[in-house]
């Protein structure tokens, strides 16, 4: 065996391009090492790549190493390729894990290794621990989230994952599917979720200690805690968090043994499954705004459990009446979907119910259409649009009626329309200021006149971006803001794909602007209007 050293210990190495390590033939494995102390920065790719010969390592051990770009596994088979984290080494990933198929290369992590998806413009897939199925595995004994993208998630799956030791949410969405789940053995933890990074998706916990589940959704954290298991360490629970109306929400049981429901929240609910080891356990929801939740009265909230034909009342057995604040119950048996619920008309409401939203494409508009079967000191409507599906911004406001059992239709038109793919949400607000979302539709629109691109949305605008969308056949140039005075302004841009971009309007004043956009066929403009 061929053992190299080429870093030593303390010293600092930067790569300006790709870093690679190739081997084709010969005979003797080979281990490359990053010795304790060193901090390597290659600023492109880091290519592992065997085509034939031995087995090329890289070993990391208490050293720090960033990648600026991709971590490029090559492999013709098993184990002939791997980069080892050893001790307290940390591995910076700007992008992502490549591999080929099937997954050959071999990511080892030990100690208090750290692997760390780390970027503030890339959208970036932790690669699955699942590997090549037939022996190359990815382990991550620590795994952390900091990546600081505009638009959400800005981490997703790229398959099963599995942490052994602690998940650290810095920064960030992290999305998880049933078909892409994130699983922490059992003596795994987490630390450092906020509104700012959680996991948005289903997340699987072995083993039969306490566990507080860091879920959200639709950028809301809301987390749920198990506690005082009386399964095995084989134990398994799932759980995520939905930001919708639960099923069935008005079908409550009565007569009731723990006090009949008068309502269950029409904004939120989780899901709470038990595999593995059959358990009991101490349930905790957690609410990170009262006001968001519509919760006003401690001794009214219970916890509604859905049957799989109509929600029963858990009761109350401890609560935490702050904000944040969390209620508990005790000894569950039986799990499934969990929401927060009322045992008056008066107190704890949860607001409007609606019954249908659909949106219809016109010759130049969107014709959105909603209809309440009742409210209940409803405000108004915020009718928010997105191109991605993730990222809202509001483009319009309908009054509501207030309160009223016999229900209202609502209507509003958007007369900027993009080609392809639009969705739109409704955000229901109270008098109180507590809001609710609406599920998610889309609109599908094709040939649109060009002379209605470039379009700006939202347009009032009062955050910090907009999003301007051009002709996919022309190819943007420059794009000039340009205020009452006529004063020009170059403003900061970033690109989403071939005809859609963010612009930074963070330093306009409030007032009248003509976005001016110059591509190769010409330059046109669109008013725009600074909240």
């Amino acid at each position: 065996t061929s053992i190299l050293s080429i870093i030593a210990s303390g010293t600092t190495l930067n790569v300006d391009n790709d870093f690679g390590i190739y081997s084709t033939a010969g005979t003797g494995d080979n281990t490359l090492t990053f010795s304790t102390g060193s901090n390597v920065t290659i600023g492109n790719d880091l290519v592992l790549s065997n085509t034939g010969g031995p087995k090329t390592t890289l070993s990391i051990s208490n050293s720090d190493a960033t990648v600026t770009n991709d971590l490029s596994f090559t492999a013709s088979s098993d184990n002939l390729v791997e980069l080892d984290l050893q001790s307290a080494a940390n591995l910076y990933l700007n992008g992502d894990v490549l591999q080929g198929s099937p997954a050959y290369g071999i990511l080892s992590s030990s100690g208090s290794s750290t692997v760390h998806y780390n970027s503030s413009d890339n959208l970036q897939t932790v690669a699955s621990t699942d590997g090549s199925g037939t022996g190359d595995v990815i382990s991550y004994e620590n795994l952390t989230i900091n990546n600081s993208r505009i638009t959400t998630p800005q981490v997703s799956l790229g398959g099963n994952v599995v942490v052994t030791g602690t998940l650290t949410l810095t920064d960030g969405e992290l999305k998880s599917t049933s078909g892409n789940l994130l699983t922490l053995a059992a003596g795994a933890s987490t630390t450092g979720a906020s509104i700012n990074s959680f996991v948005d998706g289903p997340i699987k916990k072995i083993g039969n200690t306490p566990f507080e589940f860091p879920v959200g959704d639709n950028n809301f954290w809301q987390p749920i805690s198990i506690a005082n298991l009386t399964g095995d360490a084989a134990t398994e629970f799932t759980a995520e968090y939905f930001e919708v109306e639960p099923t069935n929400n008005t079908t409550l049981k009565s007569p009731d043994p723990n006090g009949d429901l008068n309502n269950i929240s029409g904004l939120e609910y989780w899901n709470l499954s038990n595999t593995g080891t059959s358990s009991n356990a101490d349930i905790t929801l957690y609410w990170k705004d009262q006001t968001r939740s519509d919760i006003d009265d401690a001794a009214d909230l219970q916890i509604a459990h859905y049957t799989g034909s109509e929600w029963e009342n858990l009761g109350q057995d401890a609560i935490s009446f702050t904000d944040p604040g969390s209620i508990t119950v005790q000894n569950v048996s039986s799990f499934s979907p969990f929401a927060f619920g009322s045992m008056s008309n008066m107190v704890n409401a949860l607001p409007v119910e609606l019954v249908s939203f659909t949106g219809t494409l016109r010759i130049s508009s969107v014709l959105l259409n909603w209809q309440t079967a009742s409210e209940l000191n409803n405000d108004y409507f915020e009718v928010q649009k997105s191109i991605d599906g993730n990222s809202f911004q509001a483009i319009g406001r309908v009054k509501g009626t207030g309160t009223s059992s016999l229900g209202e239709t609502y209507s509003f038109a958007d007369y900027e329309p993009i080609e392809g793919i639009q969705y739109y949400r409704l955000k229901q607000v109270d008098f109180n200021g507590s809001s609710q979302y609406s599920t998610i539709i889309l609109v599908r629109s094709s040939g649109l006149d060009s002379n209605q691109l470039p379009s700006v949305f939202p347009n009032p605008g009062a955050g910090s971006y907009v999003t301007l969308i051009t002709d996919p056949d022309e190819e943007l140039i420059e794009i000039r803001i340009i205020d009452g005075l006529g004063k020009v302004l170059l403003p900061a841009v970033s690109k989403i794909n071939q005809n859609q971009f963010y612009i930074d309007i963070s330093d306009l004043d409030k007032g009248l602007y003509l976005f001016q956009i110059q591509t190769d066929i010409g330059i046109k403009g669109r008013r725009f209007i600074r909240q």
